[in-house]
């Protein structure tokens, strides 16, 4: 049995983190830049473009984006333009550019 114990234990470590939901993957493993996307409301134009959560969002319309305040400065700055880029990275670490309208995502 004593041998058996760290394969057992390895085996169930790894069927975990494959299952893991990627929100609770980005949680337990939290972004060192960006806005992680806990949420993302059915209907709106992010879902639409397909936005997830557990995604982090880097850039908006060009400004990275660390804390939630930026975020606010970017959109503020971005409120005339009829098309912005928005830069996430998934969990798997690919990185993806959606094109949104300006205000609320």
């Amino acid at each position: 049995m004593k041998r058996l114990a760290p394969f057992l234990i390895s085996t169930l470590l790894c069927v975990t983190a494959w299952g893991q939901d990627p929100l609770e993957a980005a949680l337990l493993d939290p972004p060192a830049t960006g806005l992680l996307i806990l949420r993302v409301e059915e209907g709106s134009q992010a879902a639409a473009k397909g936005m997830r959560a557990g995604d982090v969002l880097v850039s908006y319309d060009g400004a990275e984006v660390h804390v939630l305040e930026a975020l606010r400065a970017a959109m503020g700055a971005a409120a005339g333009k009829s098309a912005l880029s928005c830069v996430l990275v998934r969990p798997s670490g690919e990185r993806v550019e959606l094109e949104l309208a300006p205000g609320r995502i």
